[in-house]
């Protein structure tokens, strides 16, 4: 019974239901459901909780994030919450120990500014331009009010100010930058030989015998991958789309009417000037001689770009965007409900300054027509009895599958086809093995051992699956004639690395006894060539090749030999023969300025992190 109960809980009426829970949470919060529930924190930081909601949704900022990175490619387990929760935690508390530092030193940023930074941002612009209802609809997406996202806007731009007025108390020296400069833009010279891998290979063809032995001493790198070929039930929503009546659709229209009328809505521009710019006397009598230029027939886009003090607006005429009452100060709201379109206000007075608006659209507000919604009516009745009927197949397979011993019967019952797949290895990434949650299920005890159809899998939204073994090609040795070409590759590869690598030490023993590079390529047959000043981002040679090369200490007499073996096999054996140490002096004065400002912004990383451990030290943490 437990069983029926854990797999019931997965199915689609179960999440329809959680759904429905977790829209309510983030619609009306946790007290819409536990009335007179207490918040329970995570966290405190000297009295001031985190609260598990909080935690809860930075937990869900990370999942989209990782999401956003990887798509369906991303691994289930970094989708686990208990693997988030650290992170996120001590996210939150670092956002918190900053928030209240940056609080005590009376950190502000300006309504306007907060505006101006959104009407910004490209994620909510359209055609160029910010539109108040694309913003409200991302923010909804991603779980955020338009009053919450503004806030953490807001706590973000003063930790910002807090953090890079500390890193700015940094700076790097003309001593630290002189001596970063001696090690950074170090040159070298070398001379080195190359041994080719190949000059090796052609005389070490294994014989037979060897191969067999080669064969049975490494028989588990010649393993054929075990593979499965499946069937499987496939039920989707687009299975279930089907026709409404017209009569339904205005039933429909007629239900859903009073939940659909919209906000009147006026489009607005405006030129502000700030508050603190000049005193208010000055800032109105600006505007004033501003609004006489617009009575008199000047472009109110051409004076914004030239005098408004919102550069997030300014560049585009002044243009807000839309509002239906709600998005902008109570002030400058009352003044644009009294305007008509094209009239230009009154100066009015905000926290954020003086400014004159102008209406330039105006959208009715209503109820829309049947005809302007009967397309939207007709996607949402059909979905809606599409998702009833999917529901009632797929609880209808979930029982099936669990009680039959293959899937003829529940196919025959609702009418489904057996699909058959290709063969797919546990490392395929095609077909049904694009989905994790199938390979897991393909390979457990219970459908590839006991045989048993899996349990109904959801892979995608609105698409689910159940999966049985058809056939099974366990794991076991390819035939010595399928891989003997392999492994000739593989035993010619191996001798020759070995035959090489003897070879560079016998000649880097003749290099250290005093014989020269090019004598040493010259009686050997190989190609010699010299580096003069090489520098580290250089990329002359293979990058394992410069790494060595700088690793080595420079020696006030005498030369330094090693090698390397590349990517390639190949060996390139060399000869340090002179350091010239760089000099802040000799670089371009562009190069300075970057080599400053790394370093400087190294320094600033560390003291960051020395504060954020002093505010730590400071405060009282307490997790739950």
């Amino acid at each position: 019974m437990l069983q029926n109960i854990r797999k019931n809980s997965q199915g689609i009426a179960a999440k329809i239901i959680i759904g429905l829970i977790v829209g309510s949470f983030a619609l009306f919060g946790v007290q819409s459901i536990l009335i007179g529930s207490g918040v329970t924190n995570v966290a405190e930081i000297d009295g001031e909780g985190i609260t598990a909601l909080d935690l809860q949704q930075a937990i869900n900022v990370q999942k989209r994030r990782l999401l956003s990175m990887f798509g369906d490619q991303v691994d289930p387990s970094m989708l686990d919450d208990n693997r988030l929760q650290g992170p996120a935690l001590e996210a939150l508390i670092r956002e918190k120990l900053y928030t209240n530092r940056a609080a005590s030193h009376n950190l502000r940023v300006s309504e306007a500014e907060l505006n101006a930074r959104i009407a910004a941002m490209p994620e909510f612009a359209m055609d160029g331009q910010f539109s108040p209802e694309l913003y409200r609809n991302v923010l909804a997406q991603n779980g955020y009010s338009p009053a919450l996202f503004k806030n953490l806007l807001g706590s973000e731009s003063v930790t910002r100010q807090l953090r890079s007025g500390v890193s700015a108390t940094e700076f790097s020296t003309p001593l630290e930058l002189d001596l970063t400069a001696r090690l950074t833009q170090q040159k070298r010279d070398i001379r080195y030989l190359t041994i080719p891998l190949d000059s090796f290979r052609a005389a070490l063809e294994p014989e037979l015998e060897e191969i067999k032995a080669y064969y049975d001493s490494n028989v588990a790198k010649f393993m054929a991958p075990e593979a499965v070929v499946l069937e499987y039930l496939e039920i989707q929503l687009e299975d279930f789309l089907a026709d409404v009546e017209e009569e339904d659709l205005l039933n429909a229209y007629e239900t859903r009417k009073g939940d659909m009328t919209r906000a009147e809505e006026r489009r607005v521009s405006h030129i502000l000037i700030e508050a603190g710019s000049s005193d208010d006397a000055a800032a109105q009598a600006q505007l004033e001689e501003l609004k006489a230029q617009l009575d008199q027939g000047a472009e109110f886009a051409q004076l914004a770009q030239q005098y408004s003090q919102d550069i997030g607006s300014a560049e585009f005429g002044g243009d807000l965007g839309f509002t239906a009452g709600d998005a902008f100060p109570s002030e400058m709201e009352e003044a644009l409900a009294a305007l008509s379109i094209d009239e230009v206000s009154a100066p009015v007075k905000t926290e954020a300054g003086w400014h004159l608006l102008k209406m330039t659209e105006l959208v009715a507000g209503g109820v829309p027509s049947f005809d302007e919604v009967r397309l939207q009516i007709l996607d949402e009745l059909r979905g809606q009895n599409a998702r009833t009927e999917l529901v009632r197949q797929v609880e209808t397979l979930r029982d099936l599958a669990f009680n039959a011993d293959n899937l003829n019967g529940p196919a025959q019952e609702l009418g489904l086809t057996i699909e058959t797949s290709d063969r797919l290895l546990r490392t395929s990434n095609t077909g049904l093995f694009q989905y994790p949650a199938v390979v897991t299920a393909s390979f457990s005890d219970e459908v590839l051992a006991d045989g048993h159809n899996s349990e109904v899998i959801e892979v995608a939204e609105n698409h689910f699956v159940s999966v049985r073994i058809a056939e099974h090609f366990p794991s076991q040795p390819r035939p010595l004639a399928d891989v003997q070409a392999q492994i000739i590759i593989a035993m010619v590869n191996e001798r020759a690395a070995k035959a090489a690598t003897y070879k560079a030490e016998e000649l880097l023993v003749e290099l250290i006894g005093g014989a020269g590079v090019e004598k040493v390529a010259l009686t050997g047959g190989y190609e010699w060539q010299v580096e003069l000043g090489l520098v580290r981002e250089s990329g002359a040679l293979p990058e394992i090749a410069m790494k060595r090369i700088f690793q080595l200490p420079a020696m006030d007499e005498g030369s330094q030999y090693d090698y390397v073996t590349t990517a390639s096999g190949d060996i390139l054996l060399f000869e340090l023969d002179r350091v010239t140490q760089g000099s802040l002096q000799d670089l371009p004065e562009a190069r300075s300025r970057e080599l400053a400002q790394r370093v400087g912004s190294e320094l600033g990383s560390r003291l960051d992190e020395q504060y954020i451990r002093a505010l730590r030290d400071q405060a009282d943490i307490q997790v739950m």
